[in-house]
């Protein structure tokens, strides 16, 4: 989505002579006792997986930053833009989490890599002379931007009297070009008024390809280059369960109807960021108003284009999840986001159709290019433009406020997936900051291992809640919560239902205490991979001292009980 840009590398190859030191950085003479071999695996062709010498009692952090320095890699010098799958389930580089915490603790382990891209694009341009020259471009800048740079450098250039290409559809000035989701096989063109082109194609890395000939090859070499099934006017989006009653109705709907009406002339594009697909689908002036993802294409599912394993067992990426719900999640955070506090775009569940879709080889082959592609549930969620997200600015300079609401969304909802990537920093009208939060697929769990949130140590996490806010918790309810929920077709499982009572009682309770968002993280995640969070240990003593079969209203009163001991006996060891 918007702010994040997270891709499988294509690029982890090497010569055979650099094999024997491949990502392999020496600490020392002679071997460790926990020193062992794993293999990264990559989507490169000539060579799938590259090993990388670590230890065992290495922290996932330290195991990003000997990535970030070996050689061949193409990336951001932020080392949190690296992501490592291992057996399902995403490496986080919590504090205290090694790699034994996570299970890899013998040779011949394989994790799964992914990277992020630079800031920054290297656009190199080649006049049909043969003469270079390089084009930089931060991230964030759009196709004007683009045309713009290459006008000023070549003053014979009009930028009004050039157009760019892709996939044969003309891209709308104001196109991130981040968004574009280029690669080797994409070639983007420039349309002049003169009788010449300037095509841009990504190459190895970084760097963008530009050159310059005759534009009446256009129509053969798109076709040539890349066959692209031509969009159906049938193409539609489809609501599931949207109730009258709904909040934000209105918008959704009129939110479907401009996709809709873009789908037949500018094709989904894939973004750039996370381990699941997320498509951009613009309205008919080519403006992204909504971000689809398709639950066939979440992480670990069998249509996932960015080459991560299917899951074996339907556990997805986060423990206590399941591969497919993500969509449901997306949907149950924004209807549990009471009145908009938290900010948490629109979001429905839909269906949708297009063949730019990630299809089978055989869907895509022999439905798509009759426009029978199958249609795809998921999640549309409205898009937000902004201006950067947490990740990469830090959060010094947040508004408390702004973090509160946050916190207080994730602590309710369990959320098992919070990093500064997927808060969004936007501006408001009157140039103030606002937060908004996306990327809800992962909360909701049926159990609490994998809870975490990157803002429990920012500063902001250890200021007292505001009494806005504490007003807000104190009128929240699970029993409302699980009925709206209902009403709008999702259904959570027991264990689930049960999570989200302990994680609410916790927060109210919490927060009546005046308790800070700090403090009930602290009580709510592991921070020992390998031993429970104080939340679990009070669900667990729970859900023994009932009897099987009891009402979810004993249940909640016992947890109520404990949940009180427990918060007094933190604050006597705080005091």
């Amino acid at each position: 989505m918007a702010g994040s840009t997270l891709v499988l590398s294509p690029s982890l190859t090497r010569a055979p002579h650099e094999e024997s030191r491949a990502l392999s950085i020496s600490r020392g003479i002679g071997p460790a006792d926990d020193e062992i071999q794993i293999l990264l695996a990559t989507p490169s062709v000539d060579r799938p997986y590259v090993p990388l010498r670590v230890f065992t009692s290495d922290s996932i952090q330290s195991v990003k930053m000997q990535i970030a320095r070996s050689h061949g890699f193409t990336l951001s010098s932020q080392v949190s833009g690296i992501r490592l799958v291992s057996g399902g389930r995403e490496l986080r580089a919590r504090e205290h989490a090694d790699l034994a915490g996570y299970g890899i603790n013998k040779s011949g382990e394989v994790l799964h890599l992914a990277l992020r891209l630079s800031d920054l694009v290297d656009v190199r341009v080649k006049t049909r002379e043969g003469v270079e020259k390089t084009f930089t471009l931060e991230k964030g800048a759009r196709v004007w931007d683009l045309k713009q740079k290459i006008a000023k450098d070549e003053q014979a250039l009009d930028a009004d009297d050039a157009q760019l290409v892709l996939r044969g559809q003309p891209l709308q000035e104001g196109l991130l070009v981040e968004d574009l989701a280029l690669s080797e096989d994409i070639v983007v063109h420039l349309l002049v008024r003169k009788s010449s082109k300037v095509r841009v194609k990504q190459g190895k890395g970084q760097h963008v390809e530009l050159s310059i000939e005759s534009s009446r090859t256009l129509p053969r070499e798109v076709s040539q280059k890349k066959r692209l099934p031509s969009a159906k006017p049938s193409l539609c989006i489809t609501p599931l369960g949207l109730l009258e009653s709904s909040r934000d109705r209105t918008s959704l709907l009129e939110l479907m109807v401009k996709a809709t009406a873009g789908l037949p002339v500018h094709p989904p594009v894939l973004s750039l960021g996370g381990m699941g697909a997320a498509y951009f689908l613009a309205d008919r002036s080519g403006e992204t108003v909504a971000v689809f993802k398709p639950v066939d294409e979440e992480p670990l599912a069998v249509n996932n284009p960015r080459g991560l394993p299917v899951s074996k067992t339907g556990e997805g990426l986060k423990r206590g999840t399941r591969v497919g719900e993500g969509a449901a999640r997306e949907v149950a955070a924004f209807l549990l986001d009471k009145d908009g506090f938290a900010s948490v775009p629109p979001t429905a569940m839909v269906s949708c159709m297009h063949p730019s879709f990630h299809y089978s080889h055989k869907q895509t082959s022999v439905l798509c290019e009759k426009g029978a592609c199958n249609r795809k549930i998921g999640s549309l969620q409205q898009f937000v433009p902004c201006v950067s997200n947490c990740e990469d600015t830090g959060p010094q300079s947040l508004p408390v406020a702004e973090v509160h609401k946050i916190s207080v969304l994730d602590i309710r909802l369990a959320n098992a997936d919070r990093s500064g990537e997927n808060i969004l920093i936007c501006r408001n009208k009157d140039g103030s900051t606002k937060l908004v939060p996306i990327d809800h697929g992962y909360c909701l769990p049926e159990s609490m291992e994998d809870v975490w949130f990157d803002w429990i140590y920012w500063p902001q996490a250890k200021v007292p809640y505001s009494r806005e806010v504490r007003a807000y918790v104190a009128n929240l309810n699970v029993e409302e919560d699980l009925s709206l929920l209902a009403a709008n077709g999702i259904h959570l499982s027991e264990k689930a239902e049960r999570v989200l009572q302990a994680s609410t009682l916790l927060l109210k309770k919490g927060v009546a205490r005046g308790l800070t968002a700090h403090d009930i993280a602290s009580l709510m995640c592991r921070m020992d991979l390998n031993k429970e969070s104080a939340l679990e240990g009070m669900l667990s003593q729970a859900e023994e001292a009932l009897l099987p079969g009891c009402s979810l209203e004993a249940f909640v009163e016992t947890l109520g009980s404990i949940v009180d001991e427990d918060l007094k006996a933190f604050e006597d060891r705080s005091v």
